[in-house]
């Protein structure tokens, strides 16, 4: 791990599949309430990694729930409305003391619409609030926990009319119309909570990817960010598209939205046991990768010829040399299925031609200064792929005019692309795919389930670094509470990793 002092650590607690039916359900989400309010009089244990064990594991920001807090719906029923959602605000929203932000998963949503619609608008009234109407005024009721955003509006609720926790007429809202998606920054992580899974349509539900992609959008590249959900990316969650799986092409979809971003790490639930870490490897179809790479020329701009299925960069590689038009045109994976992705990108200056290549790549045949009215150089550009080396795909290719600075997240190549020809400073960047995309983790369910081989009472404790470098440390500690605030840890499925940015 650094060796540099971290300028900021956040701890934070994830737990899912709460789904409290009987006494021994109800005592293992007490002695997770326990724990997780004890944190700050626990120490990491050794052989969890990082720098810090032995020492204060600290108070924790948030505790983030990935689904499943009730068992039906939250109880629905004649007698009463929320028996289920009633456990889990009386154990879990009054019982710690942080924050606590809540996703839903099948358990919560497989009832009849009414017991859906409740769960919805529960969600909506902790985090969004309601609009509250009596005969002689309107009046807006504020969320009980703030977030950053979500994907609901307020809605008009009888205050006169029996409900779920939280009050109100619970087939008022029109779920069906949102995601009930939202985000929540706590110090420099922003969470995003997706509930079931990312992009899940079912029972007529907005799938939430327009308002995802917003939301990450106003965030940037730069920003470390979580996300939280039901369904895993393997396992019992894979399958068909039922109440109790998603499938591989949902996967790909939220996968090329999140891509993009610093997203570090995806918590779920669903499989009841702890499971292992475990890295995602984004498919060749899901981030379609750059498969070829051409230079173009022509005497005059307008005579420039883009060859078929390929997209040309508008930025002239003979800027200010007065030469040939010279453009770099890049083809993807999905242009041409049988291509091999590029895995390296280089470019470089000979005094003669042809020059000579480093080992593995393949000359571009053309020299990027060709015309040009100084010419001290031959300019060339060099390409590999992956049946030469191991390297990650390219997946961008971009142009730096003079003062440009490359984008977050690209590697600059050394070459001025004007060397020897005295024209405009240019520079070609790229972006390759990092070769682990994205940490998941399944800490186990709060609940005993009906099995002998699920242990109940599990939490995940998480701490995320960040260095003055830019870098960021992620570590990740399993566990199952005791009924004494204590933790037994489960150092085997331990985890402790340094991203650079």
């Amino acid at each position: 791990m650094s060796s540099e002092v971290p300028t900021g650590k956040t701890v934070f607690c994830c737990i899912n599949d709460i789904q409290i039916t009987n006494d021994g359900d109800k005592a293992a989400a007490q002695n997770v309430v326990k724990a997780i309010n004890n944190l700050q009089n626990l120490t990491w244990p050794a052989g969890s990694g990082g720098d810090d064990e032995g020492k204060a594991i600290g108070e924790p920001a948030a505790v983030f729930v990935n689904g499943d807090i009730t068992q039906d719906s939250g109880g629905l029923s004649i007698k009463h409305p929320g028996a289920q959602l009633d456990q889990f605000e009386k154990i879990f929203l009054k019982g710690l003391t942080c924050p606590v932000y809540a996703g839903l998963g099948n358990h919560d949503l497989s009832n009849k619409d009414q017991g859906r619609a409740q769960m919805w608008d529960y969600i909506r009234c902790l985090y969004k609030g309601y609009r509250e109407v009596r005969d002689y005024d309107k009046k807006t009721i504020d969320p009980l926990i703030h977030v950053t955003s979500i994907d609901a509006n307020l809605e008009t609720r009888s205050a006169t009319a029996s409900g779920a926790t939280g009050g109100g007429d619970i087939l008022a809202p029109d779920w069906g119309k949102y995601s009930f998606n939202y985000s929540v920054d706590v110090n420099d992580i922003h969470f995003v909570q997706l509930h079931r899974c990312g992009g899940d349509k079912r029972w007529g539900r907005a799938g939430g990817l327009k308002w995802l992609a917003k939301d990450l959008a106003n965030v940037g590249t730069d920003k470390r960010v979580i996300i939280g959900q039901h369904f895993g990316l393997k396992g019992f969650s894979l399958g068909d598209d039922t109440d109790t799986s998603w499938t591989q092409a949902e996967i790909d979809t939220l996968i090329s939205i999140i891509r993009p971003y610093n997203v570090i790490a995806l918590f779920h639930g669903h499989d009841h046991e702890a499971a292992p870490h475990y890295a995602y490897q984004l498919p060749a179809a899901v981030i379609n990768p750059i498969v070829g790479v051409t230079l173009v020329k022509a005497d005059n701009e307008k005579d420039i010829e883009v060859p078929k299925g390929y997209s040309k960069i508008n930025v002239d590689l003979n800027k200010g040399a007065h030469g040939k038009y010279i453009y770099l045109c890049y083809q993807r994976l999905s242009a041409n299925p049988q291509g091999v992705p590029i895995t390296g990108l280089r470019a470089g200056s000979s005094t003669t031609w042809p020059p000579t290549l480093p080992a593995g790549y393949d000359l571009i045949n053309q020299d990027a200064n060709e015309g040009t009215k100084v010419h001290e150089k031959f300019v060339y550009v060099c390409t590999t792929t992956l049946d030469k080396t191991l390297g990650p795909p390219l997946v961008d290719i971009q142009i730096l005019d003079n003062e440009d600075t490359p984008p977050h997240g690209y590697i600059q190549v050394e070459t001025d692309m004007n060397e020897g020809a005295r024209g405009d400073t240019i520079y070609l960047c790229y972006q390759v795919l990092p070769a682990v995309d994205i940490d998941i983790f399944n800490p186990g369910s709060v609940c005993l389930y009906d099995s002998s081989s699920a242990t109940g009472g599990c939490l995940a404790i998480a701490e995320v670094s960040s260095f003055p470098s830019g870098n960021t440390s992620l570590k990740v500690v399993y566990g199952v509470a005791n009924n004494d605030g204590t933790i037994s840890f489960q150092l085997q499925n331990s985890f402790a990793r340094e991203m650079t940015p």
